[in-house]
């Protein structure tokens, strides 16, 4: 590898990265510093033809780009495809902070394009293959659920718990209520499971919520109370902690005196 001043017009972005331009942050900071100090850590890029793809240092690149550098000191490295690629990720995944849908779209890059197993990623990311498998499942969620996951309206964790659910409209449902009333995770397993039919012994009890007409036509999110059917809006019920069996006598309780 050598060092060689380059011309900044003649460095660009590769055709996959993890973090566009107007997503990185700090680079005012970044370029006061090279300002200062100088350029401690080179670029590092790949001749293209007459020109040089980026491989590592994107907020380096945009904090020079900044201070109108023309010329630019870059490692120039040989073009091992694969070598290019891993530095390419482990610069990314280390110095920047990525939502998950970023590390998915890379993951799935480095196998479909370069045929990296799920095994291959993790030992080169850092994680298990476990994760790696996590991380590409969110792929599988429909755009409005992905754009909520991206925007920070709902956590990696109930995204993942959103892929479980193979009905996207009930999904974008969950989204909403989430976005106006929250819900932990447990809870959203607790619905994504009523939802399937299945009897979630980890979650908190909680029930899922329901569409309520009021009076005038308006529909608002709700929850049925299980003790006396009445709805009221979400939000309103009040959570006790107690197990199946004990819920179950509560609930025979309270329906054997409404009939009284």
């Amino acid at each position: 590898m050598k060092v060689k001043s380059i011309l900044i017009e003649l460095i660009k972005y590769p055709a996959v990265i993890l973090r566009k331009p107007e997503d990185m942050t700090g680079i005012q900071e970044l370029a006061q510093s090279i300002d200062r100090d100088g350029l401690l850590n080179p670029l590092t890029v790949v001749q293209r033809g007459e020109e040089y793809e980026l491989l590592a240092g994107g907020r380096r690149f945009e904090a020079v780009k900044s201070l109108e550098w023309k010329t630019v000191p870059c490692n120039v490295i040989s073009p091992a495809v694969e070598r290019e690629k891993v530095i390419t990720l482990i610069e990314n995944q280390k110095r920047a902070d990525l939502n998950s849908l970023e590390e998915a779209m890379y993951y799935e890059y480095l196998q479909k394009e370069l045929g990296f197993t799920q095994e291959k990623i993790g030992v080169l990311s850092g994680h298990t293959a476990a994760h790696v498998n996590q991380t590409l499942s969110l792929l599988r969620l429909d755009e409005y659920t992905m754009g909520a996951l991206a925007a920070g309206d709902i956590s990696t964790s109930q995204a993942r718990e959103m892929v479980r659910c193979p009905d996207e409209g009930y999904r974008q449902y969950l989204v909403d209520i989430i976005k106006k009333s929250g819900a932990s995770t447990l809870v959203l397993r607790r619905w994504i499971d009523q939802k399937a039919g299945v009897t979630s012994q980890s979650a908190v009890y909680q029930p899922a919520p329901v569409v309520v007409e009021g009076p005038g036509g308006e529909t608002t999110l709700g929850v049925v109370c299980d003790a006396c059917g009445n709805t009221l809006e979400y939000g309103g019920l009040q959570t006790i902690s107690v197990c199946n069996e004990c819920y179950k006598a509560l609930k025979e309780a309270f329906e054997k005196e409404q009939t009284k």
